[in-house]
């Protein structure tokens, strides 16, 4: 399934044809570069690799720094493997969001970001953190559903 990487911009609202008001997340599509093309002959499956957002160098390892300079592409924050691109791309080529052209659905995959430690500290009772504070340990002052007895 060929796909491409976007980043939420966030979230709007648009009023349909009868007024109604549909909530609308705002993404943003490529361009994504690609990086490498993974061959039957060579790597044993078909697919094309491809990135997202470049980033600085001094940011990038040295392994990934000559996978971009073979690919002949500036280093690039965000990679991905699709399969079953209906055309050949080559090492540098920039795919966009031309790619849906004619589609009527797109399917979206995201990932959160993983706030789980800030929910958890805001929602559990810490009695024991003011305690903490008052014998001066530092370690101790962020609890997540502590139970130690104290």
């Amino acid at each position: 399934m060929p796909g491409l990487l976007g980043k939420k911009i966030g979230m709007t609202s648009v009023f349909s044809a009868d007024g109604k008001n549909i909530p609308c997340t705002v993404i943003e599509v490529g361009p994504c570069v690609v990086t490498q093309v993974k061959t039957i002959e060579k790597d044993g499956y078909e697919a094309v690799q491809i990135g997202f957002v470049e980033k600085k160098d001094k940011h990038t390892t040295a392994a990934m720094a000559g996978h971009f300079k073979k690919a002949g592409v500036a280093p690039q924050r965000y990679l991905a493997e699709f399969k079953n691109f209906d055309q050949e791309y080559k090492l540098g080529d920039v795919i966009g969001v031309d790619l849906f052209e004619g589609a009527e659905f797109v399917d979206i995959a995201g990932t959160s970001k993983g706030n789980i430690l800030l929910c958890d500290q805001k929602h559990s009772d810490c009695k024991s953190q003011e305690k903490d504070a008052e014998r001066r340990v530092e370690d101790r002052n962020r609890c997540v559903n502590r139970n130690d007895g104290l």
